[in-house]
């Protein structure tokens, strides 16, 4: 018995509908540092200074797409990296995401299937980088040297800075006060008021990130951005 030609080419259709998602079905998204998080977040990624970051993607029939884009953020993109077929499909998608990216912007990565896509929502976070710290005291060989009761102002000069806080170590805490008079994303601007004498040093690490706390490992210390040696006398 022959079939009628519409009917074989419903047929196909169908079959091609069950081989074929038109759009997958996306089960979690897992960031190597941040963990796993629902495809109806905002994924945060993170822009560090090796311009690169990466996700697995994880659901039913995702491995089976083609290519993958980055839109609403200039200059950013992905590759598919590697696939998991079977039960727990997946693929690793590696971004590509460039310095002058700004800090918190939003935009959408589209997986393409052979029939239909599915996508999900990604915000860049940049890690600040410290360039510099200095104080406007007196040095003494490769140490600035404070007197008791008098203020000095430091100045922490770099990039992505607005969001980084002052975490003195005990030295700094038991022997100077700190209050920050301005911030923005190039310079931090601290009062320091010595308060007896002693010393202390002033990090790159002792500034941390006030972003998601699953991305604060810490600032990039640049070239060069050596800590602050200070000695308070009297």
């Amino acid at each position: 018995m022959s079939v009628p030609i519409a009917n074989r080419l419903l047929l196909a259709s169908t079959l091609m509908a069950f081989a074929l998602p038109a759009g997958a079905v996306i089960d979690k998204i897992e960031h190597p540092v941040c963990g796993d998080r629902r495809p109806n977040e905002t994924i945060q990624m993170r822009n560090s200074p090796q311009g690169l970051d990466g996700l697995w993607v994880y659901g039913l029939g995702v491995d089976l797409a083609q290519r993958v884009t980055v839109s609403g953020i200039t200059g950013v993109s992905a590759k598919i990296e590697r696939r998991k077929g079977g039960i727990g499909s997946a693929i690793e998608l590696i971004f590509t995401i460039p310095p002058d990216v700004k800090n918190e912007d939003e935009g959408r990565v589209t997986l393409h299937y052979p029939l239909g896509e599915d996508s999900f929502r990604i915000k860049v976070f940049s890690r600040p980088q410290i360039a510099s710290i200095t104080i406007d005291a007196p040095p003494s060989g490769p140490v600035f040297v404070l007197r008791v009761g008098q203020e000095y102002l430091l100045t922490v000069r770099g990039r992505d800075l607005a969001k980084l806080e002052l975490r003195p170590n005990e030295e700094m805490r038991q022997i100077a006060s700190h209050r920050v008079e301005s911030k923005d994303n190039t310079q931090i601007r601290i009062r320091v008021r010595a308060l007896k004498e002693g010393r202390f040093n002033v990090h790159p690490l002792e500034f941390h990130y006030g972003g998601p706390e699953c991305l604060n490992r810490g600032v990039v210390r640049l070239p060069g951005a050596e800590q602050l040696q200070v000695l308070i006398r009297p």
